[in-house]
């Protein structure tokens, strides 16, 4: 949400390293394809959603991208998922989708935290802190500054918290796991 009408403007765009293909469908940007199995070429068939829901604005599909142009307030909507183990992955991502759009913000917050607490709250950390005012850091400078004084006894405590939420967000029953892309394996064909 901008703090002044008008003030949201960007353009979205989604991509990969390879075997990928954007298109536009009404107001929906997706990017779908097929890997690669190390065979034949014929791997897993992928499909990934984006739809932007705006207040104010203009939202411009144009080949490629999705464009906000001066909104109030923009959200940005994913639904991903592939052919393993889901033959009918394009009908469920369109679906999650649709349901995801179909309610407020609000209403997704709601249930996503109400979802993940019940895991998540199961176990607590609190160490004494020293210094409270850091609290109240952007990340980023917060880091700085533990960098330079180690007495912010809450952030090893925000990254404990954070290395939880993340797994209990993404392993639920009936699932895949998280795969391992990213910082940690950052090719596409992982030694």
């Amino acid at each position: 949400m901008a703090d002044k009408p008008g003030k949201i403007n960007f353009t979205l765009s989604i991509n990969r390293p390879e075997r990928y293909k954007t298109t536009i469908h009404g107001e929906e940007l997706d990017m779908s394809g097929q890997l690669d199995n190390g065979t034949d070429g014929n791997g897993m068939r992928y499909i990934a959603r984006v739809r932007i829901k705006h207040e104010g604005g203009q939202l411009v599909p144009d080949d490629s991208i999705l464009q906000i142009k001066s909104a109030n307030e923009a959200i940005i909507y994913i639904s991903a998922g592939t052919d393993f183990r889901s033959s009918p992955y394009k009908q469920t991502t369109d679906s999650l989708l649709q349901t995801a759009l179909n309610q407020s913000y609000q209403e997704g917050v709601v249930a996503h935290v109400t979802a993940y607490q019940k895991l998540f709250d199961r176990a607590r950390l609190s160490l004494d802190d020293q210094n409270i005012k850091q609290a109240s850091l952007p990340t980023d400078e917060r880091l700085k500054a533990f960098a330079k004084d180690p007495s912010d006894n809450d952030l090893p405590v925000l990254y404990f918290q954070f290395g939880r939420y993340l797994p209990i967000c993404s392993t639920r029953a009936g699932l895949l796991p998280p795969n391992l892309q990213g910082l940690w394996a950052n090719s596409i064909q992982t030694p």
